[in-house]
């Protein structure tokens, strides 16, 4: 399990058994974790010497509920396997062998991994969840954190890579931009955990720069196979993470959002191994964990059958930062992830923490996606921001933003002033000068596409530039292309 901040060393000790027991075909198969703690454990953590991870108080827990699940399960096999911290681990599979879940520690906690399956396997494993993991974690005195720390943990979603995608590196690719691309999704939406997930945006310049040389490539034609992408990945952009970086590139291509360490391990050649969205909530009740898989089947499909270039916008750190602060954003960016997939968001809403679903049903919300719009109103104008910003890689967004533009009695100033926007906030990141070249010029064509040409002197924006650390090479051609972009200014 992971708290917000918090240290996480997870071996995923289970990658052969998902490896092995996984389709390699459509539809993708999906693993996950359920964290249950205790007070005795809490305490048991606060007396051990300073690097010990792990004790006797997890393990004994361990032990109990698998003691717990013989009384449910006399059938139920279960084996003993080494496992991680020097620890036994416990594999259990039910009777009639159709899947199994692993009980296992973790700092502070027993972890249970379930095995691969597909979404609508899942939707036929929740009563056994209930009665084997949940009723027996209860049965030996665990139980799930304080409602303000489930908000605040991540456990991971596993997702085969083989029955995912089938070979298809666009798709890949396409759906890995598309989660980079929806910041506010590994900021807030579905989990949030900057320490042990964070951003492609979060990362170095430079970091970014290979990502995006990546995308390219995989545009070209030049990247052929996802094993190939993987390793580009791990090797070329996965260099460092902001937060653990004692191991060095092991640290790099262990701590992100997106993790992608089990695709170059040469299991799977052969084997459906999993890719891992380590920023994403941790499920409190098994309907949770069906739903979420029903909705990442919906969006794999959705990316799959996208065409055209595959496009990456980066963000600044100011901006994920507020989207972590702004219940309206997280709200948004879900009711926008859901409906494009012709969705609808209330079934999913369980997914999303108290506050975005409060803003979800929220008046001001809905008042400004319905067209009523106040420049004066910081609000109103981070909602357009984000969708503005969703615009630029999400046609359902681009109808959405620009549907509520043509309602303004100024459309112009409209756009002039979210402009403005853009320019300030990537004052505030000062490494971000090619997001406000990219960002402002993609906007400007857009508008001028649904014919909105923006009239500005652009005197702010050339101001502002000169202010932003930049190489000069970039600073003249940032200049050069504001004083004179297609002829508007």
């Amino acid at each position: 399990m992971t708290l917000r901040g918090g240290l996480r060393l997870r071996i995923l000790s289970l990658a052969p058994l998902f490896a092995a027991t996984a389709a390699l075909a459509y539809p993708p198969t999906y693993g996950t974790e359920f964290n249950f703690v205790s007070p005795k454990i809490d305490q048991a953590a606060r007396w051990r010497l300073p690097g010990t991870l792990v004790g006797k108080a997890e393990h004994q827990f361990a032990e109990a509920m698998v003691d717990q699940v013989r009384r449910r399960c006399p059938t139920c096999q279960v084996s003993t396997h080494k496992g991680k911290f020097g620890f036994e681990e416990y594999k259990v599979t039910v009777p009639d062998g159709s899947w199994w879940f692993n009980i296992a520690v973790d700092p502070g906690c027993v972890e249970v991994q379930t095995s691969p399956a597909t979404s609508n396997a899942i939707r036929d494993q929740i009563a056994e969840m209930k009665k084997y993991i949940f009723d027996s974690a209860k049965g030996s005195g665990l139980s799930f954190r304080q409602a303000r720390d489930i908000e605040n943990s991540t456990a991971h979603l596993n997702i085969g890579a083989r029955s995912a995608f089938e070979g298809d590196v666009k798709g890949f690719m396409r759906y890995l931009v598309d989660y980079q691309n929806n910041p506010a999704l590994g900021a807030g939406v579905f989990g949030d955990d900057f320490a042990n997930a964070p951003l492609l945006s979060e990362l170095k310049p430079e970091q970014r720069k290979a990502f995006t040389a990546l995308v390219e490539d995989v545009n070209a034609g030049k990247v052929e196979t996802i094993d190939v992408l993987a390793r580009r990945m791990n090797y070329e952009v996965y260099t460092w993470t902001p937060t653990f970086n004692k191991n060095g590139l092991s640290s790099g291509q262990h701590y992100q959002s997106f993790g992608m360490k089990q695709l170059i391990k040469s299991e799977f050649a052969n084997h459906d191994m999993p890719f891992e969205l380590r920023a994403v909530r941790m499920p409190t009740t098994p309907e949770e964990y069906q739903l979420l898989t029903e909705l990442m089947d919906a969006r794999i499909d959705f990316m799959k059958k996208q065409e055209g270039p595959i496009h990456f916008v980066d963000t600044t750190k100011v901006e994920i930062a507020s989207y972590r602060s702004t219940a309206e954003i997280k709200a948004l960016e879900f009711h926008l992830y859901v409906s494009e997939l012709g969705l609808d968001p209330k079934k999913y809403e369980s997914l999303i923490t108290p506050d975005a679903r409060k803003a979800l049903h929220g008046d001001h919300l809905a008042r400004v996606l319905g067209g009523e719009v106040k420049l004066k109103n910081e609000s109103d104008l981070a909602i357009l921001d984000y969708l503005a910003k969703r615009a630029l890689t999400s046609p359902a967004s681009e109808k959405a933003f620009y549907g509520i533009i043509e309602k303004q009695s100024k459309p112009a100033d409209v756009l002039a002033t979210l402009l403005d926007r853009i320019y300030y906030d990537a004052e505030k990141g000062t490494e971000t000068a090619e997001v406000i070249l990219e960002r402002t010029k993609r906007m400007i064509t857009q508008a001028a596409a649904h014919g909105m040409p923006v009239q500005a002197s652009g005197h702010e924006y050339l101001e502002g530039l000169e202010k932003l650390t930049r190489p000069a090479s970039l600073a003249t051609k940032c200049v050069r292309w504001l004083k004179n972009p297609f002829g508007w200014w």
